[in-house]
């Protein structure tokens, strides 16, 4: 079990998608240079949200990126949230995401699938309410299944939001190998898992670890 501060966002409008996306990760290049901030996190993704059609069930194409800020404890986490050079990265940001509905949380994050990881992510952003757990179980039932969310998911995690957000109470991502398995796969476990409607945002995205302290140890 991980500490996430998991985040989705929208670029300013006067950025193009190549400019967002370099934007981003100076931005992040910055943030790692100031080590009260840094030192405390254990690994460290952005994943940038995909430009074409997907044809996945669901996809919010509004928003632009998801960054996984990932830690071992809370206490960890709380010692980023204290640094000092934090308000400075947060007000760096404000030059290119736009701030419009954003979703921004601090989650207790459990892995339900942990095979390896894919470089398709969805993320499905909602209030699950009391139904987490029972979503997650059913996840992993059908994970262990022989149809195609079997066949293709790499990788699956659930995140309890610890704070207060107005959007959602949590998150289930998934790791998928391309676009197409990832729509078939989210198929499969919305017709299984959610054969009602989630009010969810969903985000399907390219991803990119840019830092993992536990490859340095």
């Amino acid at each position: 079990m991980t500490i996430k501060i998991l985040y989705a966002e929208k670029r300013r409008p006067e950025l193009s998608r190549e400019a967002f996306s370099r934007g981003w990760r100076i931005h992040a290049g910055d943030a790692m240079k100031c080590d009260d901030f840094w030192d405390p996190i254990l690994f460290y993704i952005q994943n940038d949200a995909s430009a074409r059609p997907t044809g996945i069930a669901g996809v919010d194409a509004s928003y632009d990126c998801v960054g996984e800020v990932c830690y071992a404890t809370r206490a960890d986490c709380d010692a980023s949230i204290a640094a000092p050079s934090l308000p400075g990265i947060t007000q760096d940001g404000d030059h290119i995401f736009s701030r419009v509905n954003q979703i921004s949380m601090i989650a207790e994050h459990r892995t339900i699938v942990d095979r390896r990881a894919g470089d398709i992510k969805l993320f499905v952003f909602a209030r699950f309410g009391d139904a987490a757990d029972q979503i997650a179980a059913r996840t992993a039932t059908l994970a262990a299944g022989d149809g195609e969310f079997a066949r293709f998911i790499r990788q699956a995690g659930i995140a309890h939001a610890l704070t207060e957000t107005p959007l959602c109470d949590g998150a289930i991502e998934f790791a998928y190998d391309t676009i197409e398995e990832a729509r078939l796969g989210h198929a499969d476990w919305l017709a299984t898992i959610a054969p009602q409607p989630l009010q969810a945002i969903t985000i399907a995205a390219h991803s990119y670890i840019l830092y993992d302290k536990r490859n340095c140890e």
